[in-house]
């Protein structure tokens, strides 16, 4: 039987959505949500805290989130006492090449929450996360802002940062009432995770290095109910493990995977950064180059089988005065002695089924030659319509760029048309049988 592991980063961020979810906080899920935004559509959520600097997009007309509220707070709004956290990924400028942060931010809101509520709420969860041993103490950092600390023995570390919401939360929430104490709080999960893996390097933390990618045996279901769970799990079962790729693009890397580069292509075209980090000018349009490079990497080092995957949005630019589009996609990728373009068709096959889409075919292609083009197939429905999907070899030209010396195999799909076809197929009854 195949290992089934959990990419480390996720599993640390699982572990605390579980235990805030244990102890009495509603969950919401943003990794469905948008990610490039509009400036006016992010703001401030903790009083005397500014959210970090964004990623800026397309000359400043857009940005990737470095906040979760401003997108989440609509669905976390409730009754009182309000206890809420929502979990995803942001992006700090701050950060060049490695830009992304798991994250988690939270509400409180009641009218009659005291310090020692908060203690042991918070202690709770704590105690749930880093186990029993671990303490918790709201400590003072500045003027109305505290930070989250636990203490475990010796070990002494901030995992968030905590205090009074903002007033446009407080208004999106309503809780302006000045009875009603509503209070914000961030945790980065990339900071609780490098302390707790032991890590010095945020590059040490995103490596796509089998070794690490499967570091943490595990055969838990990933957290929450999004779609996209129930994909990370089907291919987890099967063996495949999770990485995040890189979330920003040098030019050349679509023609180095042999991709079409003509004008009205618009993965040529690509969603720019209004600053360049590097030798990085555009987010990604396909995750399949972050792929390659992954397969690549532990290729060179001499790993002689691999299967891994990476769920995330990939970005398409604005066409005839539309706004660009972020799109939530899987990728995927196989090499080894015991894969063939047959089985690697056959993990397509059952990967569909199971997401709950039993119609589904495939259809040869010659067009998309960053496919090997006598092994390029499109993924279609019964009508037939494209689902959003395409899997084959990779391209000769492609591994002979990449140095991988080997076949290789790898699939790309968008979410949302998945989505949607599994829906349309769930519990639907034929004619002939109402």
């Amino acid at each position: 039987m195949e290992q089934t592991t959990k990419y480390p980063l996720y599993a640390m961020q699982d572990k605390l959505v579980r235990a805030f979810a244990l102890h009495g906080f509603t969950i919401t899920e943003c990794e469905p949500k948008r990610e490039m935004l509009t400036p006016d559509q992010s703001f401030d959520t903790l009083s005397q805290v500014a959210v970090p600097a964004p990623v800026s997009l397309l000359g400043g007309g857009f940005q990737l989130r470095s906040t979760l509220l401003p997108t989440a707070l609509s669905d976390m709004k409730g009754a009182l006492p309000l206890f809420a956290v929502a979990f995803g990924r942001t992006y700090r400028a701050e950060d060049g090449v490695y830009p992304a942060h798991s994250t988690l931010e939270g509400i409180i809101a009641s009218a009659d929450i005291s310090n020692a509520d908060l203690d042991d709420r918070f202690g709770k969860v704590v105690k749930e996360a880093f186990g029993i041993g671990a303490a918790f103490t709201l400590e003072t950092a500045d003027a109305g802002v505290s930070n989250l600390v636990v203490t475990r023995g010796e070990d002494k570390f901030t995992f968030g940062t905590f205090a009074p919401a903002t007033w446009i939360v407080k208004t999106i929430l309503g809780t302006e009432d000045a009875a009603i104490k509503t209070y914000a709080f961030v945790i980065d999960v990339d900071t609780v995770a490098m302390h707790e893996f032991g890590l010095t390097e945020r590059a040490e933390l995103y490596s796509v290095k089998a070794d690490w990618l499967s570091s943490r045996e595990c055969a838990c279901p990933s957290f929450g109910d999004a779609f996209t769970n129930k994909a990370r799990n089907i291919l987890r079962n099967k063996g495949f493990c999770e990485f995040v790729g890189r979330r920003m693009y040098e030019d050349g890397c679509y023609k180095k995977m042999n991709m079409i580069q003509e004008t009205w292509d618009t993965n040529n075209a690509g969603v720019t950064l209004t600053d360049p980090v590097e030798d990085r000018t555009q987010i990604p349009t396909v995750l399949t180059p972050s792929l390659e490079e992954a397969l690549a990497e532990n290729f060179k080092d001499g790993v002689e089988a691999l299967q891994i995957f990476e769920i995330g949005q990939i970005y398409k630019p604005p066409v005839g005065g539309a706004e660009p589009m972020d799109i939530l996609s899987i990728s995927f990728g196989a090499y080894g002695p015991d894969m063939d373009k047959m089985k690697f068709r056959g993990v397509v096959d059952s990967f569909l089924s199971e997401l709950g889409i039993a119609n589904h075919f495939f259809f040869p292609t010659t067009m998309a030659i960053a496919y090997d083009v006598t092994d390029c197939w499109l993924v279609l429905d019964e009508k037939p319509g494209y689902l959003g999907g395409n899997f084959g070899g990779i391209s000769p030209v492609a591994r002979a760029n990449h140095g991988i010396d080997v076949p290789a195999w790898m699939c790309q799909l968008e979410v949302p048309l998945l989505e949607a076809k599994a829906a349309s197929e769930y519990g639907f009854v034929p004619n002939e049988y109402k």
